[in-house]
């Protein structure tokens, strides 16, 4: 069997596995029209991927960014947009809860002044061991943690700056 046929065999055998993810991400009639937006995707850039050592990790981030992506489309807004008195007022009347939508408003204001190179290595380590990063990325698990640390501190600086 080619390297054509090997990919589109690995790529259907997480079916499944995107499946139990998608539903656990959205309601049921729905899983199954992000896990085949999913593998279309992947389906169209096969030359990209088809040589991928950790199809099954990136395959799971694309769909849960699939997902994001069409949350955003379809509200026609990005966090960053949403009117803050009315999360306030009506999702958070309590105290402790305002002040924690308040730290989530200004932690997502200072990641939208970072890189895009500091926005992926981040995202990705909320989901992911630096082994599977630095399989990801096809870089050394010591620069995963290098790279998280410098993004980290120029967050802060972003932070200090205003």
């Amino acid at each position: 069997m080619n390297n054509k046929g090997k990919y589109k065999d690995k790529l259907f055998d997480l079916y499944s596995k995107l499946l139990r993810t998608a539903i656990a991400i959205v309601p049921i009639a729905e899983s199954e029209d992000l896990v085949h937006d999913t593998l279309e995707y992947f389906l169209k850039r096969e030359q990209k991927y088809t040589d991928h050592q950790n199809l099954e990790a990136v395959a799971i981030m694309k769909l849960k960014n699939i997902k994001i992506d069409k949350w955003r489309n379809k509200s026609g807004t990005r966090f960053e947009e949403i009117d803050e008195t009315f999360i306030r007022d009506y999702i958070y009347e309590n105290e402790d809860d305002f002040a924690k939508i308040e730290r989530i408003i200004d932690f997502n204001k200072l990641f939208s002044k970072i890189g895009e190179k500091c926005k992926e290595i981040m995202n990705l380590s909320l989901d992911y061991s630096y082994g599977e990063i630095s399989t990801l990325l096809d870089i050394e698990k010591a620069t995963v943690g290098s790279r998280l640390s410098r993004c980290y501190e120029e967050l802060r600086e972003i932070g200090k700056d205003g």
